[in-house]
């Protein structure tokens, strides 16, 4: 049998045909057809897939686009467009948020405070029995912002309902440039933690006894003050100021008040939810002779005088010193801080009379006040309190339900006044017991039970004191309600 020359596929189809194969020539002719079928049943496969890999790829360029769609309408949500920059508006938490693209950034808010109290005769000014009170506790407009990557300002004005006496509360120009900052203006001095928190964020309705007595040395001052301090991060972050403040207030000399301040404090977490908050504070003014006043209104604010007030002193060096202390694991805190404060009185008797010898209802003496309080809070709901290191400050609870948070708290204060030169002393006392619920980040509802009690002292015209109790009452019982809306 005469072979020819193969060539292509016909010489790969005999290299793989099996010799018997090809010396029959009608199996040659079905092996052919057969290789021929098959071959066109992969093409036609191979065609199937191909158009099934451009119709994945036209459906994933769509996915794509419409994706890509998305994420810009996304980011144009809230934007105004202009010439030389993006702004961003946002009303999330029932404020004003304005965020432009060059760093600069505008807020506005506001607080409310609707007060509701029931006490007995040991606050009642009237001096019949029981009685109750609404008002409006706290009423104020806020406006905050940075100015670019440095500056920033704040300015709070309260608002007074009953008159003409609207005031600011807060406002103060900053440049921070980390970890340091430095701030001028009105602001809180380096006190205490209750201090340093806000009112809109305490666990109680009112601060401690301790930091009422003390508020004319440890509060805003009436001008203004100057203020270096730092804040760092990380695993045991720590914050701090130094600065002098002016009370603006002149003194016996003719000269403006002024005090000293400091205050440190750091924060070493343990794990994801627990940390140690520990820090101190101290503060020395000069009143030069001028009068101090030391009072509480023990936890409720009757419209008449309060509970309990020492007889204006003449005074010289006041030196305040605080140590604080909290634990945070979880839902539960624990928090306390300890106060001295020292008061120089002027040189003379402890009586001052006047031209004519009649007593004048001031006093000379150096006056010692210590205390200390502890307190104990629990979120029922499982939320954590919140926190701001950079300030050493507590802050809200945010809920994580749509039934809000609920927090439990009890305290305990205990402080005492001791007038040197008159031999007299009293002993305060303060409990109390609430339940807070968060309705949700703007709305706050506190219920507060307090019982309060002053001990060992004397009223009269020479005593020390204008005020231990009313009505011939050392002790008392009392309920407060409020509702907060802040945003």
């Amino acid at each position: 049998m005469q072979i020819r020359h193969l060539t292509g596929p016909a010489l790969v189809l005999a290299a793989f045909l099996p010799a018997t194969a090809l010396a029959d020539g009608h199996g040659a002719a079905a092996e052919i057809e057969m290789l021929k079928r098959e071959n066109a049943q992969i093409k036609e496969m191979m065609m199937q897939m191909q158009e099934q890999l451009q119709n994945v790829m036209i459906q994933t360029k769509a996915m794509q686009q419409q994706a890509a769609q998305r994420k810009g309408k996304k980011d144009r949500k809230g934007m105004v467009k202009s010439k030389k920059e993006n702004i961003v508006i946002g009303t999330t938490g029932g404020g004003i948020k304005v965020k432009s693209s060059n760093g600069n950034k505008f807020k506005v808010g506001a607080r409310i405070m609707l007060d509701h109290y029931n006490y007995d005769e040991f606050w009642n000014d009237e001096g019949d029995g029981s009685a109750e009170e609404n008002q409006i506790r706290r009423s104020r407009f806020t406006l905050a912002g940075n100015s670019g990557k440095h500056w920033s300002y704040k300015l709070t004005v309260n608002v007074d309902h009953e008159g003409d006496g609207d005031s600011v509360d807060t406002g103060f120009l900053k440049y921070s440039s980390k970890p340091m900052y430095v701030r001028a203006g009105k602001y809180k001095r380096p006190g205490m933690l209750e201090e340093r928190t806000s009112s809109k964020w305490l666990s109680t309705q009112e601060r401690s006894i301790l930091n009422e007595m003390a508020g004319s040395v440890l509060g805003k001052p009436d001008f203004g003050g100057v203020e270096v301090g730092f804040a760092t991060k990380g695993d045991m972050p720590m914050s701090g100021a130094v600065g002098i403040y002016d009370d603006e207030d002149e003194d016996g000399e003719g000269g403006d008040e002024y005090g000293i301040g400091a205050r440190i404090s750091t924060s070493p977490k343990f794990g994801d939810d627990a940390f140690l908050h520990a820090g101190a504070s101290y503060y020395n003014v000069d009143y030069a002779g001028e009068p101090l006043r030391i009072r509480s209104r023990m936890g409720i604010r009757t419209p008449g005088s309060r509970p309990f007030e020492v007889k204006r002193s003449f005074t010289d060096d006041i030196d305040q010193m605080g140590l604080e202390l909290a634990y945070v694991t979880g839902p539960f805190s624990l928090q306390g801080e300890y106060m001295s404060l020292e008061s120089d009185g002027t040189a003379g008797d402890a009586l001052v009379t006047d031209d004519d010898g009649e007593y004048t209802g001031r006093i000379r003496s150096d006056i010692d006040m210590t205390g200390y309080y502890f307190q104990a809070a629990y979120t029922l709901t499982g939320e954590t309190r919140g926190y701001k290191a950079s300030s050493g400050a507590f802050k809200g609870i945010r809920p994580k339900g749509g039934m809000g948070a609920w927090e439990l708290v009890a305290r305990y204060e205990d402080a005492d006044v001791d007038v040197k030169a008159l031999g007299q002393e009293a002993s305060l006392e303060r409990m109390v017991l609430g339940v807070n619920w968060y309705v949700n980040k703007n709305v706050k509802m506190m219920l507060n039970y307090i019982d309060a009690e002053i001990k060992d002292c004397a009223t009269g015209d020479t005593a020390a004191f204008v005020r231990c109790g009313r009505n011939g009452q050392s002790d008392g019982d009392a309920y407060s309600l409020r509702a907060q809306y802040v945003f």
